[in-house]
């Protein structure tokens, strides 16, 4: 993208994605105050050397990866771009997003998305769309049941291989919500 637009690919993702959605805590850089608030990441099941409590220094990813895994963000701007893709949340961006749910890789389990990742559970009765993560002592999930228009956001600042709350949180509550529950604001 860079080579297109002659800009950083990172400075684009936040005047084009970021911006329009009102998600100002989604940055490449922290300024002096989200530096303040960033919480420290720990080692967690990473290193086998380390206690898991142990501190862990957020790492730099460098230009050439900033873009794709070097992104600080808050639940709450996680939360405004689950509801835009959810389309709950009025946006120039609402086609582009949808377009990124479509399935472009087939596998066993679901398949991928642009971006995302798609699981078919219960016999292709429920499809969860989702992108999860980990890096420098921290977690991250995003995940959608767009059917049901129910998203979870899970933030944790403990690198974990392994963490599966938001993917249970959000079958069990994409699962009330189908069976008659109500969720608050859509949310």
């Amino acid at each position: 993208m860079q080579q297109a637009s002659g800009r950083p690919t990172s400075d684009l993702i936040v005047e084009q994605i970021c911006q329009p959605l009102q998600m100002t805590n989604s940055v490449f850089r922290l300024n002096p105050d989200q530096q303040t608030r960033l919480a420290v990441g720990h080692v967690g099941n990473q290193a086998c050397w380390k206690s898991a409590s142990h501190p862990l220094a957020p790492w730099d990813m460098g230009d050439l990866m900033r873009p794709i895994s070097g992104m600080y963000t808050s639940v709450n701007d996680l939360l405004l771009f689950a509801k835009a893709n959810l389309g709950l949340l009025p946006s120039p961006l609402t086609s582009a997003l949808t377009a990124t749910h479509q399935l472009q890789i087939q596998t066993p389990r679901g398949g991928e998305a642009l971006g995302w990742m798609i699981w078919k559970r219960d016999h292709d009765r429920q499809t969860i769309t989702f992108k999860d993560g980990v890096l420098s002592g921290y977690f991250g999930y995003i995940g959608m049941d767009l059917d049901r228009r129910v998203a979870v956001v899970v933030l944790a600042n403990k690198f974990n291989w392994d963490d599966k709350v938001g993917m249970n949180l959000l079958v069990r509550l994409s699962g009330a919500y189908a069976a008659g529950g109500t969720m608050a604001d859509g949310q």
